[in-house]
């Protein structure tokens, strides 16, 4: 009979490894214990779950918008320096587009 311990109710047994219990038992009924993560373990899994939501937020996508790149690309001047380009213009103006180059 152990001393310690109140009727119907044994100490934990650890198991030899740690000083984590590997059951309980209460009367007849044994509980195990669900073993724990160590320190190391907890944050190793803190670091990739904290790294991991500040990898999306820090991805540039892909369409960065700047207007002069816009304007450059698709504005009236270059519209003017091609053949297909004055073609479009020339679209635009029979049409009554306010905006002939496009932006």
């Amino acid at each position: 009979m152990d001393l310690l311990a109140p009727r119907g109710f044994s100490l934990p047994q650890f198991s030899s490894m740690s000083l984590i219990p590997s059951s309980f038992h209460v009367g007849a009924i044994t509980i195990p214990t669900i073993p724990t993560p160590s320190i190391g373990e907890r944050l190793v899994d803190s670091l990739q779950s904290l790294l991991g939501d500040l990898s999306t937020w820090l991805i540039k996508r892909t369409y960065q918008p700047s207007i002069i790149r816009k304007r450059r690309k698709h504005g009236f001047r270059r519209r003017k320096e091609s053949v297909g380009g004055r073609r479009i213009l020339k679209r635009r103006a029979a049409k009554g587009r306010a905006r002939l180059g496009g932006c």
